[in-house]
């Protein structure tokens, strides 16, 4: 199946069969600011996931969406 694409921001991100977005792809191109990485996306998106606003946003979307969730 043909992945789908959005840009926002100027940034083109694909959207996975199961409609997830590619964080990689955030990774890879965002941040006009000179944070982006190319090669090493992975130290952008391990510096995400270590944010607490981000762990805040998983949170509340996993009490949303994921009935089973236990935090």
């Amino acid at each position: 199946m043909k992945k789908k694409k959005i840009e926002v921001n100027g940034v083109i991100v694909s959207i996975e069969d199961n409609d997830y977005i590619n964080i990689t792809d955030i990774a890879k191109q965002a941040d006009k600011t000179g944070y982006k990485s190319k090669q090493e996306p992975r130290f952008i998106i391990r510096n995400w996931f270590q944010n607490q606003d981000t762990l805040l946003l998983i949170e509340t979307w996993e009490k949303k969406f994921n009935p089973d969730f236990d935090s």
